[in-house]
């Protein structure tokens, strides 16, 4: 199964091994009696999120980079349910990312920053 990728209802999306001649008869007991009492892991539905996003920015970054960013992002929510409400530019400095971020924060389930360096 790839990284983050979708899955349906019924499918198996993992297994497990263990391999008795490793590990003490009682670990592999422990571990089938938690197994046996329900579910162990759980696989959770996308949820539509709301996103606030920011960019910084420095002398030299194109706004069509910034632009097509922004419409990539949009698509990728837009496949499960999510909308970006609103994005900030900023120059690429902490205080303004700071502030920027608490204001997004406020209205959004998630902030997200595309920083224009490393």
């Amino acid at each position: 199964l790839a990284q983050h990728a979708a899955v349906e209802k019924g499918q198996m999306v993992a297994t497990v091994k263990i391999i008795p001649f490793a590990v003490a008869s009682s670990l592999v007991d422990a571990v089938m009696k938690i197994c046996a009492g329900g579910e162990i892991f759980a696989v959770n539905a996308y949820r539509p999120v709301r996103v606030g996003v920011i960019q910084t920015v420095l002398p030299g970054t194109k706004p069509g980079v910034l632009d097509k960013t922004l419409r990539v992002t949009e698509a990728r929510l837009a496949r499960s349910g999510g909308r970006l409400t609103a994005e900030r530019r900023t120059p690429h400095e902490i205080g303004p990312v700071a502030e920027a971020a608490i204001a997004l924060a406020r209205d959004n389930d998630m902030v997200v920053i595309f920083g224009a360096s490393a």
